[in-house]
């Protein structure tokens, strides 16, 4: 015997009923039949680079973004900054510097037959962007999270006479990039699911290198966890205490419905770099 699991739909079908969207998580839904629009709405207090990925898909679905620039809670057709129709089973957009702003996220199909989806979408702060983002937005044990591990990795690199490592934020871009995509795209290596390697997004990044490295764990549930497993691993710590980095990105993300065929729930990233 076999049991049929039935999808609710928990997400407002117009923009006035728009679900608010927690960036630095993912959301499961399901869209199709009489419910073909899904809306979401998060707010932005800085200029941030926005990244947002849809999955999982059986039938076509489109992903739009709009900003509300009105504030009148619609959208309108001069409002809409970008679309993405999903090619297989995903889509995503991609939003190199996106102003302070209230902004939607519609979830669309033309499908008469039911389909799941996962949405992520995290945001990024653009170097000399001092506002922090909302409660609307990324997961707020992250940041601290992020300077802890720069700080435990200097401690041990002082410890060997080295000098400390600069936190750079074009390789913390990178670094957060690939660690939600490990999550979100369910896999975990080196080689995002784009076919690029560490230094392919650093320099996606901006980020100019003349030496360039990455670390990588899941798993591990707080920064003292994953340093210490990085320093136990000989590849991991010949990258923390070579001599020839000068700078650091971390990235963390957490998927806590992580029931992927890789759920390690906590993904870590680590990128080195000395700059050209």
């Amino acid at each position: 015997m076999h049991g049929v699991e039935a999808m609710r739909d928990r997400v407002g079908n117009t923009s006035r009923q728009a679900s608010t969207l927690r960036l630095g998580t993912t959301v499961s839904e399901a869209i199709g039949g009489q419910d073909q629009n899904d809306f979401y709405r998060f707010v932005l207090t800085g200029a941030n680079q926005l990244t947002v990925n849809l999955k999982r898909a059986s039938n076509p679905v489109a992903i739009e973004l709009a900003q509300d620039r009105n504030g009148n809670g619609q959208i309108e057709r001069t409002e809409i900054l970008r679309r993405s129709r999903s090619s297989g089973a995903t889509a995503s957009l991609h939003l190199p510097n996106l102003e302070a702003g209230t902004f939607f996220l519609r979830v669309s199909t033309r499908s008469t037959g039911e389909t799941g989806y996962r949405l992520s979408a995290i945001a990024q702060p653009l170097m000399g962007s001092t506002a922090s983002q909302t409660t609307d937005t990324l997961n707020s044990t992250s940041p601290t999270f992020v300077e802890r591990v720069v700080s435990l990795t200097n401690a041990f690199r002082q410890q060997f006479g080295l000098q400390p490592l600069t936190l750079n934020s074009k390789l913390n871009t990178a670094a957060q990039t690939h660690s939600q995509n490990m999550a979100v795209q369910d896999f975990f290596s080196h080689t995002g699911a784009d076919g690029s390697q560490p230094w392919d997004r650093m320099t996606r990044a901006g980020y100019r290198w003349s030496r360039a490295a990455e670390n990588i764990a899941a798993g591990q549930q707080t920064p003292e966890a994953v340093v210490d497993a990085w320093m136990n691993s000989p590849g991991h710590r010949a990258n923390i205490l070579n001599a020839n980095f000068r700078e650091i990105g971390v990235g963390y993300y957490e998927l806590t419905n992580d029931t992927g065929n890789v759920n390690y729930g906590r993904y870590w990233t680590q990128n080195f770099g000395t700059a050209v």
